[in-house]
């Protein structure tokens, strides 16, 4: 795996002051919402849970799993989260990279009341879709298949 990626804010955090960090781990202990999206189920537990992301996190903040992974994964990682306090979205994205560009990807998600707290940061560039009580990688898999 390689460093982190620190990309510019979205438009909806241009009125917020921009604060340098030392460490990823300070970055999440100053965060409401930490997002990641990384290939491998097993990457995101390492980065989260051994690379001290949820420790870091303040209690109530949100992590965002943006991966394509299991829905077993999905619910470690969430209670991974709960022992440290934190909350997750599962939220997998789908789209291509023309729809990227457009801001018009479809953001799943499942993570009950903390999906209500980060669709505002969805809606900056993504098509936010929530079913209730339905986890991300459930709505993934069938937003593939209907072509939503």
């Amino acid at each position: 795996m390689s460093g982190p990626v620190v990309r510019s804010p979205s438009k909806c955090l241009t009125a917020t002051r921009d604060t340098a960090h030392e460490t990823v781990a300070e970055l999440a202990a100053a965060s409401g919402v930490v997002a990641l999206c990384l290939s491998e189920d097993s990457d995101t537990v390492e980065v989260a849970d051994r690379g001290r992301r949820l420790r870091s996190m303040h209690h109530g903040a949100v992590l965002v799993n943006h991966g394509t992974g299991l829905p077993q994964a999905a619910r470690e990682l969430a209670q991974l989260a709960a022992a440290h306090g934190a909350h997750v979205v599962d939220s997998p994205v789908s789209g291509g990279h023309a729809v990227a560009v457009a801001r018009q990807l479809t953001t799943m998600g499942g993570g009950q009341s903390a999906m209500e707290r980060v669709t505002p940061v969805f809606e900056t560039d993504s098509r936010p879709w929530q079913r209730p009580l339905t986890p991300g990688r459930t709505a993934a898999s069938a937003e593939d298949r209907t072509g939503r």
